[in-house]
């Protein structure tokens, strides 16, 4: 047993077999906020993050995955083209709630290739065209920008929540929506495959390195 983990469930709780759950997204970003560093930084050069914002930001995507889905959805494509902050928020938010986080697709079957939600980087035509009509919503509403604006880190990225032939929304707007809210850590078993990089899977309990790796 890992005695550094803050273990949901700890292992052998239930007999030799039980290996335990815990969420390894609890461990980067919940556990250090309950000692009091929510304002430290978290990530730094390209993505510049204390744990508090790291937090809302990934708990409230995970949020939006559990919409897509309940439970959460088996696993989220992750194309390439995103902003590194919008790509490390994405694989927080999909673990933080057992979806496992693809990046590559390679080792994919059809079926998951066509059904499984997908996370790109949107057309320059799409993201002028978002901004623009979230500024005539916010002049509609009597809204400044600059007072009201809430920098998600996902502009520029959009969702296809049932697969590549379906609408794609602005995950911007997503984060912005009241609707969608803050998912709590998912209890999840250490060998619980959280990440596929280029085919090669990653496990609750290695996805720790794997992220603090995308920190480096």
């Amino acid at each position: 047993m890992n005695a550094d983990l803050h273990w949901f469930r700890k292992p052998a709780t239930n007999g030799p077999r039980d290996k335990g759950t815990f969420n390894p997204v609890f461990e980067l970003l919940d556990h250090p906020i309950a000692l009091g560093r929510g304002g430290e930084a978290f990530a730094s050069g390209e993505c510049e993050l204390s744990y508090e914002d790291a937090l809302d930001r990934a708990a409230k995507f995970a949020g939006i995955m559990r919409a897509v889905s309940e439970p959460a959805p088996q696993m989220l494509i992750v194309e390439d083209g995103l902003k590194p902050t919008a790509l490390l928020l994405a694989v927080l938010g999909a673990m933080r709630v057992g979806t496992c986080a693809v990046i590559g697709s390679k080792g994919l079957t059809p079926r998951q290739k066509a059904e499984a939600p997908i996370l790109r980087s949107a057309s320059s035509a799409t993201v002028q065209h978002q901004a623009q009509a979230v500024a005539e919503s916010q002049a509609r509403a009597g809204m400044h920008t600059a007072t009201r604006s809430l920098d998600t880190h996902f502009e520029g990225a959009e969702l296809l929540a049932d697969g590549p032939d379906s609408a794609p929304s602005a995950v911007d707007t997503l984060m912005k929506q009241a609707a969608f809210k803050h998912a709590a850590a998912e209890p999840l078993g250490p060998g619980r495959t959280l990440m596929r990089l280029d085919g090669i899977e990653v496990t609750a309990l290695e996805s720790l390195e794997a992220v603090r790796t995308l920190l480096r």
